[in-house]
């Protein structure tokens, strides 16, 4: 069961990473709008892994309840503190 979470986790960052680090443009040198930004999948990321690691993550709420990007702060690793 470990070494399944581990896996699962390992999958997960290199999904992030692969994500985070692919530029879409809108034509006009801007990112698109509907494409989530970096530090909001930071914040995601936060969340998600928390529900995997917490040992009890049946008391943690739903994404939809919680909404971990609306803890937003002035930098990522703040936005990430906050969201913890």
């Amino acid at each position: 069961m470990k070494y399944m979470k581990t896996k699962l986790g390992f999958i997960l960052i290199i999904l992030v990473l692969a994500i985070a680090c692919k530029k879409n443009h809108d034509g006009n040198g801007g990112s698109s709008s509907d494409q989530p930004t970096a530090e909001e999948l930071i914040m995601d990321s936060v969340y998600l892994f928390s529900k995997e690691v917490y040992f009890w993550n049946d008391v943690i709420p739903a994404y939809g309840q919680f909404n971990p990007r609306q803890y937003k702060g002035n930098t990522e690793l703040q936005s990430a503190t906050n969201v913890m």
